[in-house]
């Protein structure tokens, strides 16, 4: 299984939080799978940038010229914030489940703007496009254009809206799940089955998760739907 990880940063974190990532939770990761998405192009140390502005507000060009010039081959597409922390192998178990070749959409779900616009997955709990989807996507981007794929400075919500009008033509599956978080943990037991921590901004934070990360395994097996259902929230909406 083919993993890669899409994370959203800025020049002002590229020596802390990019640093801290890459040094804990990303140390057994294939660096070729690892893409950053900022404002200016440095391969070697995997940043793909094509001189957008800098700032909150323009981090929606960022993916779409990513989306648009980058060919990539995966079987899972991983859509984290430079402050995400990830459960790798616990990831790597949740995925497993599911065909890759299918649409899948599968995160922590905001419903906060739905009727205004739809439910999405938050970009910084992090969130999971399958292999078939993300082809639909890239041929969404290309087909739409740069300019035309903008469809909100937001880019998780951004991307909540090119798949809820891929929707309309093609079975999607998205799946909200309450083990990819917010926040940091908040008691001892989201250590045990947690899939990601957002906003975590310090070295100590890394260095911590990391410590409880390492102590996981991966199965082998392909784990079984029904022994696995724990994993997913029941509010899990298909398209």
């Amino acid at each position: 299984m083919k993993i890669c990880y899409i994370i959203s940063t800025c020049d002002k974190y590229l020596q802390t939080r990019v640093k801290y990532q890459m040094e804990t939770m990303f140390n057994t990761v294939n660096k070729d799978d690892i893409y950053y998405l900022t404002s200016k192009p440095d391969n070697t140390n995997r940043q793909f940038g094509w001189y957008c502005m800098d700032d909150g507000k323009n981090i929606t060009w960022k993916y779409i010229h990513f989306i648009y010039n980058m060919n990539i081959d995966y079987d899972w597409y991983i859509f984290i914030d430079d402050d995400t922390f990830v459960f790798e192998k616990r990831l790597q178990n949740l995925l497993k489940i599911y065909d890759s070749s299918q649409n899948y959409y599968i995160g922590k779900e905001l419903d906060h703007i739905k009727n205004e616009f739809c439910l999405y997955m938050s970009g910084g709990a992090g969130y999971a496009i399958s292999k078939g989807l993300y082809n639909l996507l890239y041929n969404y981007v290309k087909n739409t254009g740069i300019n035309n794929s903008y469809k909100h400075w937001c880019d998780d919500l951004c991307i909540g809206l090119w798949i809820q009008e891929i929707a309309k033509t093609n079975k999607i599956n998205q799946l909200n799940n309450n083990l990819f978080h917010l926040a940091e943990h908040e008691n001892e037991s989201q250590l045990t089955d947690a899939i990601t921590f957002h906003k975590v901004i310090t070295k100590d934070q890394y260095v911590f998760y990391t410590s409880i990360s390492d102590k996981d395994t991966v199965v082998e097996e392909k784990v079984n739907l029904t022994s696995a259902i724990i994993l997913q929230d029941n509010s899990d909406t298909v398209f």
